[in-house]
This record gives C-alpha cells, sequence and structure tokens, in this order.
C-alpha cells in the first residue's frame, strides 16, 4: 500500500502467502491471516484478528481497533514468525503469540491487556 493509497477488505480477502508492505491506509474489516506486515503505514483491524505466520514483520505503523493481533508461525524453521511492533498501538483485541516471537521495542505498546503466550 502506497503511502497515499489505502486498502480496505471485509475479511478473508487476502492470500495467506501476503507480505503486505504498508506505508499508507490498510482498514481490515474481518479476519485475516497473512504472512508479514511490514511498513510505516496504519492499520485498523475492525473486527476479528490479524494474523502473522512466517518471517520477519516490522510493524512500524500503529495498529487500531476493535481486532486483535495473533503471531501463528507456520513451522517453517527457516522462516519463523518474529513480529516486531515499534509504535504505540490501540487496538483492543487480543494479543496471541501462540507459535513465534513477539517483541515490543522502542515506544512501542501494546493497548490491549489481554495477552496471551502460548508456551
Amino acid at each position: 500500500v502506497d503511502e497515499i493509497c489505502t486498502l480496505t477488505t471485509d475479511g478473508g480477502a487476502l492470500a495467506s502467502g501476503t507480505e503486505l508492505e504498508n506505508a499508507g491506509e490498510a482498514t481490515l474489516g474481518g479476519s485475516e491471516t497473512i504472512a508479514r506486515l511490514n511498513g510505516s503505514g496504519t492499520t485498523a483491524v475492525t473486527s476479528g484478528t490479524l494474523t502473522l505466520t512466517s518471517g520477519e514483520s516490522e510493524v512500524d505503523g500503529a495498529i487500531s481497533g476493535a481486532g486483535g493481533l495473533t503471531v501463528n508461525d507456520t513451522g517453517q524453521a527457516e522462516d519463523a514468525a518474529v513480529t516486531r511492533v515499534t509504535v504505540e498501538n490501540a487496538y483492543t483485541g487480543g494479543t496471541d503469540v501462540t507459535c513465534g516471537t513477539l517483541s515490543v521495542t522502542g515506544s512501542g505498546t501494546l493497548a490491549s491487556t489481554d495477552v496471551n503466550v502460548d508456551s
């Protein structure tokens, strides 16, 4: 998504291997499962859950909305799911790490207190 552009989905519209480079604005109206999310653009998860499944995601733009975030590595060791959140986020849904790594660094925050990490 280019800097001055917008992507809007109603959930389930993106392919599971999608590597979303977001410099603009993405609005996810339902659950989406993609490989990666990168960039400084804003991402609104208005409902459902954004699930990241493989590779490194560097989320430098805010995530907002009533939806949640899940890091769920698909099991390919050479391309493990590692998600870095570097800014303040306002999404209120749950945060789940079922497999993989979630790193909240710098000025990064999670607004939701509903955080689950599977062992």
